[in-house]
């Protein structure tokens, strides 16, 4: 099948092609049933549109024009590649779109951004091993008779130079504030385009943060432990470990009138996978395309893949990771911590994480959850990050209710407000403080230096500095912030 060519009349008789809404009642026509089997179609592709079609039918305002502008750049891409017909494709987007109820105005424009994106950029079906053929076999009808079960190789090696980037586009068209998942301005804690992992022993409540997570992705709630999650569409929650209990926990999260909610938004797949992803990397990014989600939750990544604390079994699963992060599609781990510290204490450094340096090492962001089991508040601690260092704090469960609490006994605008009749707060008293000990080291110290000198000079703080005593650099105090001048009128002193 020949890739269409995206030009300026492409989509000019599209209005006219397909019927219109109402104009007595403005009820948009449902979804097509041309889904159900469509000209040409590589099965694969025709899973990842009807997946994609039934997502934005059921869109709310204020994701509809995102989620298909993401649908039509994906569906052109399998379309330039020969795995989609054209016309049958972009009329699935359209009917899916009124469904949701969009104008035709908005939705031809939208339509067109994506496709005109997509279109440049060939997107075979992935390669798939016997493993991923029977998973497939079981979501999609079997493969035409005489179509290839992939991408021809003229249609695979154009995807090589496609995936190319401008330079200087790479190099200097960054954010100012890093786009986040989870988090806001600095303090981030899951990056858009890095996998984040929560480590901790069983029974600190993993399950519960990321039922919390699960509920905002969804757009039931707007933050969790305080920090604002964005909405990314669907959710593919492989749960590996332990399903029922999965089940049990994310019970408590939603109420029943949330339903219909979750069972648009919530994909679970209950057991382990069809093979191990480390050995079959293409497989985790075929699960997550296939459910048409935006966001891949793995628990826990024992069950993903064997043998975690072998390097090329790592090293395998972090390709599989990077697959999924490359297709736009961002993922949260889970993962089990068998190991403790030094002394065995409380780990507190990245060497302590259970498995291959290439586990956290490919990993954006890695949060620590420590405590003993079944406790109700546990320590946080932020062992990696994608911009500043959040925490560390306690976090406060109510396993009952499915709700976490943040408890930051280092405040450090309180602790500042309380010493200053004292001479104002060191950054040594302050990292005392949120370690809790006596015996910090040089990057601890450090944090709570730079976490203070952002305070001021968010005017949130300020400081004083101390003369330098027997050769060794300037001290500073923190003190609260120095109230605003009030303004004056003119002619008065």
């Amino acid at each position: 099948m020949n890739a269409p060519k995206s030009e300026p009349g492409f989509f000019a008789d599209i209005r006219a092609a397909f019927p219109q809404p109402s104009a007595a009642t403005g009820t948009p026509p449902p979804a097509p049933p041309v889904l159900a089997g469509v000209d040409g179609a590589h099965p694969y592709a025709l899973a990842a549109l009807r997946s994609q079609c039934e997502e934005l039918a059921a869109a709310q305002p204020g994701n509809r024009n995102h989620l298909l502008n993401i649908s039509a750049g994906k569906m052109a891409g399998y379309v330039a590649a020969g795995n989609l017909p054209a016309d049958q494709t972009q009329r699935a987007l359209l009917d899916a779109a009124r469904t949701a109820g969009l104008p035709d105005s908005e939705i031809l424009r939208t339509i067109r951004s994506g496709w005109d994106h997509g279109i440049q950029h060939p997107k075979p079906v992935p390669d798939t091993d016997k493993a991923s053929d029977d998973w497939l076999a079981s979501v999609a009808p079997a493969t035409p008779a005489g179509r290839p079960a992939g991408p021809t190789r003229s249609e695979a090696d154009s995807t090589l130079t496609a995936a190319f980037v401008d330079g200087g586009s790479f190099v200097f068209d960054i954010p100012d504030i890093t786009p986040s998942v989870w988090g806001a301005g600095s303090e981030v804690l899951w990056a858009e385009g890095e996998a984040l992992m929560i480590v901790g022993p069983s029974g600190v409540g993993k399950t519960t943060l990321t039922g919390q997570l699960v509920r905002a992705l969804l757009g039931l709630q707007n933050d969790v432990l305080g920090y604002p999650v964005n909405n990314y569409g669907k959710v593919l929650y492989l749960a590996m470990d332990r399903p029922q209990q999965i089940r049990r926990s994310l019970n408590r999260h939603f109420q029943p009138n949330e339903r219909d909610t979750v069972a648009r938004g919530l994909i679970p797949r209950p057991g382990p996978p069809s093979a191990d992803l480390a050995q079959h990397p293409d497989l985790l990014r075929s699960l997550a395309e296939a459910a048409g989600a935006g966001v891949v939750i793995v628990d826990s990544l024992k069950d993903a893949a064997i043998g975690l604390a072998d390097d090329a079994t790592a090293a395998g699963y972090n390709r599989a990771r990077q697959k999924c992060l490359a297709a736009g599609i961002q993922v949260l781990e889970l993962h089990h911590q068998t190991k403790r510290g030094a002394g065995d204490k409380q780990p507190t450094t990245l060497a302590d994480v259970y498995g291959s340096t290439w586990i956290t090492s490919g990993a954006g962001s890695v949060i620590l959850l420590w405590g003993e089991a079944g406790s109700t508040v546990v320590r946080f601690m932020h062992l990696k990050q994608p911009a500043e260092t959040v925490g560390p704090f306690d976090v406060s469960h109510d396993h009952d209710a499915g709700k976490s609490t943040k408890v930051d006994k280092a405040d450090p605008l309180a602790m500042a407000q309380a010493l200053a009749a004292s001479g104002g707060m060191t950054a040594r008293t302050f990292a005392m403080a949120l370690h809790d000990t006596d015996k910090l080291t040089a990057a601890q110290l450090q944090g709570a230096r730079h976490r203070l000198n952002r305070l001021v000079n968010e005017g949130r703080l300020s400081a004083r500095d101390l003369p330098a005593l027997n050769g060794a650099n300037p001290g500073k105090v923190y003190l609260p912030a120095r109230p605003a001048a009030p303004p004056t009128l003119p002619g008065l002193p």
